[in-house]
């Protein structure tokens, strides 16, 4: 699961050109598990 997420996390860098904050892993991570 961890890896999924942190796999999204590098795509949405890749594709926004934005670093990915903590506030935004959490936001991913409730939405993996929802």
């Amino acid at each position: 699961e961890d890896m999924l997420l942190y796999q999204g996390v590098i795509a949405f860098e890749l594709f926004t050109d934005t670093k990915a904050t903590d506030e935004l892993v959490e936001i991913m991570r409730a939405g993996l598990k929802s």
